[in-house]
């Protein structure tokens, strides 16, 4: 069983073809009290089936905003739920990558066991929640986390924009890493892509 937990709906990046919808701006959280409760519920159907394995996916907004300290109260509570059964209980996170630092590749090399990311090379698509650039913090980012063996997946939303950009895409992307991980998805009309903000980058009006 694959679970999508959204640790907040808070995000530090502003991208434009966001598909959460408007609303997610909010900031809302998972609470750490409600952590044990969560997990606990899950026991029981793990130990229906000795076969039966439990993923958990931490998405966002950014998942990593509310702090080390959360996630490593959830990792607490995750061992004390689901205690001789942790070895059939995974976490996996989605995130943008931007808070990782030396402290963050630590604990995450001992609690997932993989990490999906997005980029984008086009100037003004993929920024800071404050307008900056996110370039250099991602591929730094990406780096750490794979030479602590760490496995990143990296998602490219395909627009109008990029279009012409295809062979900078796949040089930048053969170079980030020459086993060629990149899932490519085209733009579809989700949450604020759906909003019409994101008409000038839409495929279907090439």
């Amino acid at each position: 069983m694959q679970v999508i937990l959204k640790a907040t709906t808070a995000c530090n990046a502003s991208c434009r073809y966001c598909s959460a919808v408007p609303e997610a701006a909010s900031g809302s959280r998972l609470r750490e009290e409600d952590l044990a409760p969560l997990f606990e519920a899950f026991r029981p159907w793990l130990d229906a089936d000795p076969a039966r394995k439990l993923s958990f996916v931490w998405h966002g907004g950014e998942p990593l905003l509310p702090g080390l300290g959360y996630f490593r109260r959830a990792a607490e509570e995750q061992a004390q739920a689901f205690g001789d059964a942790s070895d059939r209980v995974s976490n996996r996170l989605q995130s943008n990558l931007l808070l990782v630092d030396d402290g963050w590749v630590e604990f995450l090399r001992g609690f997932v066991k993989s990490i999906g990311t997005s980029f984008d090379l086009v100037e003004g698509v993929r920024t800071t929640r404050t307008g900056g650039p996110i370039a250099a913090r991602w591929v730094d980012a990406v780096t750490r986390c794979r030479e602590a063996g760490i496995p990143v997946g990296v998602v490219y939303v395909i627009h109008k924009r990029s279009l012409p950009r295809a062979a900078d895409l796949y040089h930048f992307f053969r170079n980030l890493d020459e086993r060629g991980r990149v899932r490519f998805n085209p733009l579809y009309p989700e949450g604020r892509a759906a909003t019409g903000a994101t008409d000038d980058l839409s495929l279907i009006h090439i």
